[in-house]
């Protein structure tokens, strides 16, 4: 089946394997589930990118709370 980009599947979905780090957890994913339709790793996708986002600001407030205070002078 191809898509409306105008390459099939298999071929869209191994140019976005490989535009991932091999340590990345979505190019884990994907090794794991290679059959999946190239909608189904759209989905895939994007709930990695919003488990992503969700992730960022953690970090950020994690890393604030171990800066000690300034003090004002």
């Amino acid at each position: 089946m191809a898509n409306n980009v105008g390459c099939n599947n298999q071929d869209a979905f191994s140019a976005l394997k490989k535009g991932l780090p091999a340590e990345h957890d979505l190019y884990c994913e994907l090794t794991i589930n290679p059959s999946q339709t190239l909608i189904e790793v759209y989905a895939t996708t994007e709930r990695y990118a919003l488990w992503d986002d969700d992730r960022i600001p953690t970090k950020k407030s994690t890393r604030q709370a171990d800066q000690p205070a300034r003090q004002a002078g």
